[in-house]
């Protein structure tokens, strides 16, 4: 599936969301923050998963527009992030990689 990672995240009174390096909060900005993270639940995991996640990032952080992913790609990062952030960004960014296509207006009507 194609997915627009440069779309903005805003909160419910059209203001767009920051990170924590104080960067407006973009699709792509979460996606390659949980990919590069090491989750306190996940010590263990396989270098190979590891390598997954971040030829991901990669292809994340260097797709001009749409980054092609698989079903269990988006999978893996609704997972992430569903670790990492609190209800508004995740509620935003699934929604995203769920609708894929559609514009940022289309995906929270």
């Amino acid at each position: 599936m194609e997915v627009n990672v440069n779309q903005v995240l805003k909160d419910f009174e059209d203001k767009e969301i920051k990170d924590v390096k104080g960067n407006v909060a973009t699709l792509r900005s979460i996606c390659i923050d949980v990919l590069m993270a090491q989750f306190d639940d996940e010590r263990g995991l396989p270098g190979e998963e590891k390598v997954k996640r971040f030829d991901l990032a990669l292809r994340i952080k260097y797709a001009h527009e749409q980054c092609t992913m698989t079903v269990e790609e988006v999978a893996s990062l609704k997972k992430l992030i569903g670790k990492a952030y609190g209800p508004m960004v995740v509620g935003l960014t699934w929604k995203m990689l769920e609708n894929a296509g559609k514009s940022y207006m289309e995906v929270i009507k």
